[in-house]
Formats: C-alpha cells, sequence, structure tokens
C-alpha cells in the first residue's frame, strides 16, 4: 500500500522568529518615531521664544519703544494699523506695560507683524467666544492646541516683574478669553526651562505652573514656593511664562 505523507501548512520557528523580530522593529520605529516628533516640539517652543525676544529687540533698537506699547504706531502703518470696531487703537500708552484684555497685549503681534519682525498676519483685533484666535489675532505654537499670549504681570515668576509671552492651551480660556490651560507636563516644562533659563519652576526669568491653581499644588510644581517641578507627574498640567521684557 502507497503510504501517504500528510504535510502541516504553518510558520516553522524560525519564520515566526523573523515575523516577531519585524513587528519589534516596527513598534521601536514606530515609537522612536513619536519620541523624534515630541522632542522637535518642545525644541520648537524654545525656537519661538527665541525669535519673539530677537523680534521684540529689533523693534526696541527701531522705534524706541516696546512693540505693543508704542505710542505713535499709527504714524507709522496709517493704514494699517487699525481697531476693527473702533478706527484708531493702535497706539499704546508708552509706560513699559503690555496692558491685558485685548489691548497692547495684542498690538504687541500686531506691531512686529506690521514691522516685518515676525511671520504671520495678526491684526489686533479682540473678537468674542473665544476673543483670542490663534494666526489671527495671537500666535500658535508647535505644540498642539498651544498658543501664545502676552501680559505684564507683577511678582509672578519668584517676585519678578516683567512682560510674559505665556503658553497655554488654545481652548481653555479665562473670563478675558485668553488661553490659561495647562499645555505641558511637568517633565516636558522642565526639559524646557533648562534649556533657556535655570530649570527651576519658580526661579528666574522662565516659570511653570498649574493654571489658576496656584504654586506647589502637587500638579506641576511642588514645594511651599513652587519651586521644583513635579517629575513625578506624567500628567499635562503645566503653562509656561516667559520673560521677555523687565517691567519699568
Amino acid at each position: 500500500m502507497n503510504q501517504k505523507h500528510l504535510t502541516t501548512c504553518g510558520f516553522t520557528l524560525i519564520e515566526m522568529s523573523i515575523v516577531l523580530v519585524i513587528i519589534g522593529l516596527i513598534i521601536g520605529g514606530i515609537l522612536t518615531g513619536k519620541s523624534l516628533i515630541h522632542n522637535s516640539k518642545m525644541r520648537s517652543v524654545v525656537s519661538e521664544i527665541a525669535t519673539f525676544q530677537a523680534a521684540a529687540n529689533s523693534f526696541v533698537d527701531k522705534f524706541g519703544w516696546i512693540p505693543g506699547d508704542i505710542t505713535n504706531a499709527q504714524s507709522y502703518w496709517p493704514d494699517t494699523c487699525l481697531d476693527q470696531c473702533c478706527g484708531n487703537r493702535c497706539n499704546g500708552n508708552g509706560d513699559g506695560l503690555i496692558v491685558g484684555n485685548g489691548t497692547e497685549d495684542l498690538r504687541y503681534w500686531q506691531h512686529l507683524s506690521l514691522a516685518g519682525l515676525l511671520k504671520g498676519n495678526y491684526n489686533g483685533n479682540l473678537y468674542s467666544n473665544p476673543r483670542y484666535r490663534l494666526k489671527q489675532n495671537t500666535p500658535p505654537s508647535a505644540i498642539t492646541g498651544g498658543g501664545y499670549w502676552m501680559r505684564s504681570n507683577s511678582g509672578s515668576c519668584a517676585g519678578r516683574d516683567a512682560n510674559y509671552a505665556i503658553l497655554g492651551k488654545a481652548s481653555t480660556i479665562n473670563a478675558s478669553g485668553v488661553f490659561t490651560g495647562a499645555i505641558l507636563t511637568p517633565v516636558d516644562a522642565h526639559q524646557i526651562d533648562k534649556k533657556i533659563d535655570d530649570g527651576l519652576a519658580h526661579r528666574g526669568k522662565v516659570c511653570g505652573n498649574s493654571s489658576n491653581t496656584g504654586l506647589g499644588n502637587g500638579n506641576c510644581n511642588v514645594g511651599n514656593d513652587g519651586t521644583d517641578y513635579n517629575l513625578t507627574n506624567d500628567a499635562v498640567a503645566c503653562r509656561m511664562m516667559f520673560g521677555l521684557f523687565a517691567m519699568p
């Protein structure tokens, strides 16, 4: 009798090993790619702040005033430096402070744009619900959902009175319509702080804090004065403040 040989279809151990190696390489590549993209965005924040600072310094050198605060902006841009609702409200008051609530804080970006010192076309107009809009009256960040707003704050960063560019989550706004929501994890905020300043959450010219929750609450920063970033928290918990000009 002829004996029939039965063959089974399937993977050999070598073939399965090759497949598993390939899957591992794909997963590793995806994770590495995500890490590279993430780190690139963190570096972009550092670059954004450097760009804002350089543009503002160039503006001061050229016009003798802080952007947004310049008292004769209308004389430089009579046809374009206008307020959407109320005619000529383009000039600042010259006191060295960036006043918020849709006045000098929005003119800050508008003046830099009109002077050709900042990419984008920022119109200086205050809207309603939301009052601040990315790419229209305030610049976006490379961090997804993030945007910047300007504000003078007394003692916000270890008692340092300064005009700050504040990075927050654009979908979380306060009663004034500005971005107040957390946008970074404490680890990411710490990384950015170290590249620009001293790496401390409530010291120097760069600060990280938990929006609307005060210092040292254990979310973004810890300690009685909130000096240290809470590096054990891997959740998004920080917004950041970057001092660009000292207040008079």
